[in-house]
């Protein structure tokens, strides 16, 4: 979601300014505000002065609004921009709701706005498929506080259990897993510990339900497994995630979950998988039942290509190995790396999630927290809302977990200090990556941007009147631009060339006074609006 703090501005005649704040939308007139006695005598002076059809549509009498449509509004656009008697205009612009959780905490989370975490919940909030399958992520760690008010409308329950019977209700192998499995005492009873609270509030705090924070999905199952600190304990905790899904392939849907990941915050530094033959190939075995695992590399700034670790190289395409970035949006000063083990960046330093007790929450860092803001990213796109994932999903589900992947890898925004670095060399969009793996199934319904359109990343105000526009660009055709004050004025207008097409950056001339200013750039498909503040 593109946000302005400058679109409450109370002034109907520079409202339109709001919404065309909203980036990538897709342009369907110009709106003007006209001082002139006859709207007819401005429509027949246009067609006249560039040869198209124009037409128009009063808004608002009283104010003199009215929206002018063409077959060549980029032209009409300019005509209008040098006409005396206008005194404001814009493109008119698709709006789109903007959904947002009510949680107290939510203004804490920094981490929900540089993972584009708004803009995916505008599509989904996770917790379903688009055939309303339960999404089940399995969470491997120390313990958990169960009982926590942001977690426990989340956790995952084996409905085919009967809690307390000591019966293995279901034939599943394990008697009353009930939330999930303990491989430390082979009960289903979860120790209760901090730092899998943690990792499970990243992934699913419940969203919106107004209290403490917001996870990746505001809904989703949470598998819990307490795992203790041996390899072979870890090793059990995968296979109890593989043993639900397995049933879950082999039954149709009718027995197990829906497990498509993994996630896990811990390992052994300094080693390489010949020293543990059997860790990982089970990476390998989940990801053909359709799981993808996600883990932790390092805290120590370590190059682990070169000093090992695990699971971190582990060769499996199966596995997603996840290092931090802090609150500046670049890698953090120490954290595992690695050009061919470390594949993906996401937020780790002063990450707030739930702790231990009912109600409390705490600031952590490190790659544990950046892990299960990955896996919680790899839930939230398979609740991508297309019937035709959702089949292939259930159908074909290692190569959709490898879909889904490629999606997250293939769309980071890509940041200079982890380039090189890691696999992806960027840090994690959730956004970017929703609209990555819709674009592999055609016959869904365009519920998303296609990434095609013009769209501003970042203006800032460089100095001697000058912006700096960082901007994304399909084609390589001439733009246009203009900028207005806070009040609708317009300040300077222009063109410019992209000389090529993918992200790129311009300096245009604005002004030289404090306060808040918009700019605008568009061609005759698409505009994108982007305020900035010039203070001295």
């Amino acid at each position: 979601m593109k946000r302005s703090l400058y679109c409450i501005i109370a002034i109907f005649l520079v409202s339109f300014q709001c919404v065309a704040a909203q980036s990538d939308a897709k342009t369907k007139g110009i709106i003007i505000a006209y001082k002139g006695t006859n709207i007819e005598s401005l429509i027949n002076e246009s067609k006249k002065a560039i040869d198209i059809n124009v037409s128009y549509k009063t808004l608002s009498q009283s104010m003199q609004l009215y929206l002018l449509e063409s077959t060549n509004q980029a032209s009409l656009f300019r005509f209008l921009q040098n006409h005396n008697d206008i005194t404001h205009l814009s493109f008119d612009a698709e709006t789109t709701p903007r959904i947002k959780p009510n949680d107290s905490r939510l203004t804490e989370q920094y981490a929900h706005n540089f993972i584009k975490s708004y803009e995916a919940w505008d599509v989904t909030t996770g917790g379903k498929t688009a055939l309303q399958t339960d999404i089940v992520i399995a969470i491997l760690d120390d313990g958990f506080q169960y009982e926590h008010e942001d977690l426990k409308d989340n956790l995952w329950v084996n409905v085919g259990e009967k809690p307390g019977d000591g019966i293995d209700n279901d034939g599943n192998g394990f008697k009353d897993d009930i939330n999930g499995w303990n491989t430390r005492t082979n009960t289903g009873v979860q120790d209760i510990k901090s730092h899998g609270t943690y990792i499970a509030g990243c992934i699913g705090a419940k969203g919106n339900n107004g209290k403490g924070v917001t996870g990746v999905n505001w809904n989703v199952k949470l598998m819990l497994i307490t795992t203790g600190t041996q390899i072979s304990q870890v090793i059990q905790s995968y296979d109890y995630a593989l043993t639900q899904r397995r049933l879950f392939n082999s039954s149709g849907g009718k027995k197990g979950s829906f497990v498509v990941a993994t996630s896990y915050s811990a390992g052994l530094p300094k080693a390489w998988p010949e020293d543990q033959p059997a860790w990982c190939p089970i990476y390998e075995t989940l990801g053909l039942e359709g799981i993808l695992s996600v883990t932790a590399t390092t805290n120590d700034d370590n190059n682990v290509d070169v000093v090992g670790d695990l699971p971190s190289t582990c060769p499996s395409n199966f596995l997603i190995v996840v290092n931090s970035s802090d609150e500046k949006d670049e890698l953090e000063e120490i954290t595992g790396f690695g050009p061919k083990y470390v594949d993906i960046s996401a937020p780790g330093e002063r990450i707030l999630t739930t702790n231990n007790g009912s109600n409390l929450y705490i600031f952590e860092s490190g790659t544990s927290l950046a892990t299960p803001i990955v896996s919680g990213a790899v839930a939230l796109l398979y609740s991508l809302p297309c019937k035709a994932f959702a089949d292939q999903a259930l159908g074909d589900p290692s190569d959709i977990a490898l879909k889904v992947k490629e999606a997250i890898m293939t769309s980071v925004d890509k940041k200079q200090s982890m380039n090189g670095l890691t696999v992806s060399g960027g840090r994690l969009n959730i956004f970017k990556s929703l609209v990555n793996l819709q674009s592999n199934f055609t016959d869904c319904d365009a519920i998303l941007e296609p990434g095609e359109s013009l769209s501003i990343i970042t203006a800032d105000y460089r100095q001697n009147g000058l912006v700096d526009i960082k901007y994304e660009s399909p084609t390589r055709e001439q733009k246009s631009f203009y900028v207005n004050d806070a009040l609708g004025r317009l300040i300077t207008s222009g063109t410019f060339n992209a000389l090529t097409q993918g992200t790129l950056t311009v300096t245009l001339p604005v002004a030289k006074n404090t306060g808040v200013y918009f700019v605008t750039i568009y061609d005759d498909v698409t505009s994108s609006t982007k305020s900035f503040v010039i203070a001295f």
